[in-house]
């Protein structure tokens, strides 16, 4: 009995020399718009996020690793509630998504100003990587400019004049739009902005049948483009006026969309085949685990993962400091779908983008590259961060 007693006191006194962070799990909050148009990307997000997970055995720094999902519902002042109740009450060592740039704009400052780790999994608003840029906000995909800028020095080589462009009237429809008109040398034969709540486009497509145009552009995500694609098709424009976009196609996007995004073009950050062996990894895994291909959604959602699970490694999973997770989410060494790429000062990525189109092997519509675009894109924001 005393014997016991002893051991029992032993044992008590090791777990009080132990840092209480080490007998908890790393929390990761997942702020994602479950609900509403942006529902299809962010399942992708949600999954990609939980497949990274599974690849480390659900730990970090030698920690357990647990994902809690809040459901903003593509509503921002549902997400500042969510985002409060991640901080406040799970009480999140990180917070991964805010998808949709609206949302993103909203729970920002909420989260950022608690020193809160917000990862960024979609969306990068122009305010977010400039002035207003923080060292608690990391991003695992993109700067919402960039892709679109890329489609228009595409257009502009290819020798297209005359260009309508259109976009949902938030955050990212602007930047996006903005990144086009950057690049794009020839005439901008209309500009059109429709509400987030609208996905009937027929007003829309009348006026560019109208305009005549040699080419359109488009950034319309989730299901708003499935609408877009489906009623330009049906339209009988798709033919007459290409359709290019960024953002419109993705691998969940173009099944329901179907063969009327044949042979369309697209511009992005990750493709399904990228040649490395992580990617081949994760797009096998994907499949296996959910049965379908997964989209650049999923991919970042699986990066922001990793990206943590590297910094906790390499700490030790001593979360207590916050300039060394600063540092050690800078500085993170982890093996990314897309290959390697690197920070700028404002902390989002310099990588390469692709072109990309859509083709059939068997009965599945897939996104293919064409070629890569641009090699180490840096965003045209960070000088406008003053951090350094």
């Amino acid at each position: 009995m005393c014997a016991r007693s002893s051991l029992i006191a032993v044992i008590a006194a090791l777990a009080c020399t132990l840092p209480a962070a080490a007998q908890e799990p790393v929390k990761i909050g997942a702020l994602l718009s479950i609900s509403g148009p942006f529902a299809s990307p962010s399942k992708d997000m949600l999954d990609g996020m939980q497949l990274a997970l599974d690849h480390r055995d659900n730990k970090m720094g030698g920690r357990a690793a647990t994902l809690i999902l809040r459901d903003d519902q593509a509503k921002p002042e549902l997400a500042v509630e969510a985002a409060n109740r991640l901080i406040r009450g799970d009480r999140v060592d990180f917070i991964t998504g805010a998808g949709l740039s609206n949302i993103m704009m909203a729970v920002y400052r909420p989260i950022t100003s608690t020193e809160t780790f917000l990862i960024g999994t979609n969306s990068g608003p122009a305010p977010v990587a400039g002035k207003d840029c923080s060292p608690y906000f990391i991003s695992a995909s993109w700067q919402n400019d960039q892709p679109a800028e890329v489609m228009g020095e595409y257009l502009t080589k290819k020798g297209v004049d005359d260009v309508f462009i259109l976009a949902p009237n938030y955050q990212a429809g602007k930047d996006l739009l903005a990144g086009f008109k950057r690049t794009f040398k020839g005439k901008i034969s209309g500009e059109v902005y429709t509400p987030l709540s609208q996905t009937d486009f027929s007003a829309e497509i009348s006026r560019v049948r109208a305009a005549n145009p040699k080419a359109v552009f488009v950034f319309y995500p989730g299901a708003w483009g499935v609408q877009w694609v489906k009623q330009y098709s049906q339209a009988g424009l798709q033919k007459k006026i290409p359709l290019y976009s960024s953002f419109t196609l993705d691998e969940v996007s173009i099944q329901a969309i179907g063969d009327a995004s044949l042979g369309m073009f697209a511009t992005a950050h990750w493709v399904g085949d990228i040649n490395n062996p992580t990617n081949a990894k994760f797009v096998k895994d994907f499949r296996a685990k959910y049965g379908r291909a997964p989209s650049a959604y999923a991919a970042q959602g699986y990066d922001s993962i990793q990206l943590i699970g590297a910094a906790a490694d390499a700490l030790k999973g001593d979360l207590s400091d916050k300039n060394k997770i600063k540092a050690a989410l800078r500085e993170a060494k982890y093996s990314s779908v897309r290959g390697p790429y690197s920070y700028n000062t404002n902390n989002f990525p310099i990588q390469d983008f692709y072109l990309t189109n859509v083709e059939k092997r068997g009965d599945e519509l897939v996104l293919n590259t064409v070629s890569k675009a641009v090699e180490k894109a840096k965003d045209v924001y960070a000088a406008e961060c003053p951090m350094k």
